[in-house]
């Protein structure tokens, strides 16, 4: 999730139910960086779904999430581990999307790609983008996760082939 100038971000959260409570909170556990935030409830009237949203400073966190009846615990579940950092979407011609050589792997377990299957460790060729080799996006998350210390993520949607003059307006 992109931080703002402060450092943090509002943290959007939704899902559908299975079963009726009377309100749906979470917590954020920071596991690398970041502020653990207690539980807090994020919508008071969940219907067939829930939606709201939660304050996290920048850093790697896992979202847990409950439905809450009274006092009584209905349902509980927890979310992959995401990030508030960093956000970049890569677009344009041959070196974007991932026909350069060679092949690169982000050394930093806070650098992600964004594909079909959603956030994931950056490894060349980063999904989306058409080509099948290398790309500079691993190595420069590493340098940006060593200058700032924040998560970073890339979405890469290049296409190589195409002519200069597509991307400038």
């Amino acid at each position: 999730v992109q931080r703002d100038d402060q450092g943090s971000a509002w943290v959007p959260i939704s899902g559908d139910l299975t079963t009726y409570g009377d309100r749906v909170e979470a917590k954020a556990v920071a596991l690398d960086g970041g502020v653990s935030v207690d539980w807090q409830v994020i919508d008071p009237a969940p219907k067939k779904t829930f939606s709201g949203k939660i304050k996290l400073q920048q850093g790697w966190y896992r979202l847990d999430l409950r439905l809450m009846k009274g006092v009584q615990n209905l349902a509980e579940t927890s979310s992959p581990q995401f990030g508030v950092g960093e956000v970049f979407i890569i677009a344009g011609q041959s070196n974007s999307a991932n026909h350069g050589k060679p092949v690169q792997v982000s050394k930093s377990p806070k650098v992600g790609e964004w594909g079909p299957n959603g956030w994931r460790h950056a490894v060349d060729p980063l999904p989306i983008a058409t080509g099948t080799g290398g790309s500079p996006w691993p190595v420069l998350g590493d340098l940006l996760v060593a200058k700032f210390g924040v998560p970073v993520g890339f979405i890469s949607v290049g296409w190589g082939g195409t002519r200069v003059e597509w991307w400038q307006p």
